[in-house]
């Protein structure tokens, strides 16, 4: 329950889900300083004895130290797994947190981050469940607040001045309430990935919502790739598929380069001020990169400490700026969220031999709107920010693949 020490009476300290964590430190007692018989209602047993508290030695006494536990070579198959549990559930046991002893006051203790997580905390008594829950939100959410806020407003701007960089927050995840205010103060620009949402009930972000001081982006290195996440969580992405693209009918089962397409379009279309794409979403434009498994495209797993950043591109860049239709793809997607215009991709692009790109769909009035409605009802769609340089488009305007139906509309 307290760092340090785990205090094992009952089931405050160690709850059912570790009875064979009980087994484990018994059957390897040399880890430990003590052995001991660990019974609970789940076994069917009377309620537990009292118990002197569990410490780990010294070499084993860190996350690092186990997770270091030595293996010898040539192992079976069966020891190597029996060594990989033993030392999963030793980083459990010793994840298994509440309060952390003040190394300056031995007496003070103060909670560890997000200790609701805890087996331990599961199993204590709803009042102290409350108090602790409490005493965590207070420590960590708002206790901290001016201090914080005082030292940003002291540090960040001397970091803006000395250079004409612009400055991006990574403002995800756990955010203190603080931080929105401050980064609207300074003018620092927010980073919005879509599947990480920032309104509280929503599971994913809405580009045509962002604003101007924002970096758009459909993934990061520390979350899958567009391709690699669709594919692997279909349940998710079917929500995804009708609610942020639009979709009607059967979601594809894989991530085709025209859901690629929508998704890429809604971030270039959106209001922020930068869309910044990792060069495996837009490889996923064209299906000649795509043969590879996609999760053999993730950069980072936050998950794995060690050796993880392994990703390199499978083709080269060259092949890529040879690609005509991959970058002509691109350029139009660039044209038609006027984020640029022809001429100066022309410029840039010029030693690709860039094909002329159509004109822009004119935008919808009364007598297409109901044609267009149809055409949405059979594709993917996505609405059309307000942005700096589309502030004359409608607000709500369609985005949809660029071919032509009987009546002549361009969609």
């Amino acid at each position: 329950l307290l760092g340090g020490s785990m205090s094992a009476r009952g089931h405050s300290a160690i709850s059912a889900p570790y009875c064979d964590l009980g087994r484990l430190v018994n059957t390897t007692s040399h880890i430990s300083r003590f052995s001991y018989s660990l019974c609970c209602h789940c076994c069917g047993h009377s309620p537990c004895r009292p118990y002197p508290p569990l410490r780990l030695r010294a070499a084993y006494s860190s996350e690092a130290a186990i997770a270091s536990i030595p293996l010898r070579p040539d192992s079976p198959e069966w020891l190597v797994k029996e060594v990989e549990e033993t030392r999963a559930g030793l980083l459990k046991l010793r994840q298994n947190v509440i309060l952390l002893q003040d190394p300056e006051d031995p007496d003070t203790f103060h909670p560890r981050f997000n200790l609701m997580s805890t087996s331990s905390f599961a199993a204590l008594p709803a009042p102290w469940r409350a108090a602790l829950r409490h005493m965590h939100d207070d420590y960590y959410f708002r206790r901290q607040e001016d201090v914080w806020r005082a030292s940003a407003l002291a540090k960040l701007p001397a970091l803006q001045a000395a250079s004409d960089m612009l400055v991006c927050g990574e403002d995800l995840g756990f955010v203190p309430a603080c931080v929105p205010p401050v980064m609207k103060e300074l003018g620092l620009i927010g980073l919005r990935i879509q599947r990480m949402a920032t309104e509280p009930g929503s599971e994913f972000n809405n580009p045509a919502a962002y604003t101007y001081l924002t970096v758009a982006s459909p993934s990061c290195h520390d979350v899958t790739p567009l391709r690699a996440w669709y594919e692997s969580d279909p349940d998710r992405a079917e929500r995804f598929y009708y609610h942020q693209l639009g979709g009607c009918g059967p979601p594809p089962p894989l991530c085709t380069p025209d859901v690629v397409r929508a998704v890429l379009q809604q971030h270039i279309n959106c209001g922020s001020m930068l869309a910044v794409f990792p060069i495996q979403d837009l490889m996923a434009l064209s299906s000649l990169y795509a043969a590879r498994k996609a999760d053999e495209e993730i950069i980072n797993d936050p998950t794995v400490s060690k050796h993880y950043w392994r990703f390199r591109i499978h083709t080269t860049l060259e092949t890529l700026l040879l690609d005509n239709d991959w970058v002509n793809t691109i350029a139009e997607m660039l044209v038609l969220g006027e984020r640029a215009s022809q001429s100066v991709l022309q410029s840039y692009l010029a030693p690709l031999s860039l094909q002329p790109q159509p004109p822009l769909p004119p935008p919808l009035d009364d007598d297409n709107v109901a044609a267009v409605a149809a055409l949405v009802a059979a594709g993917v769609a996505n609405g059309l920010a307000s942005h700096p340089h589309t502030n004359h488009l409608p607000n709500h305007r369609p985005y949809l693949s660029h071919q032509t139906n009987a009546a002549g509309i361009r969609y």
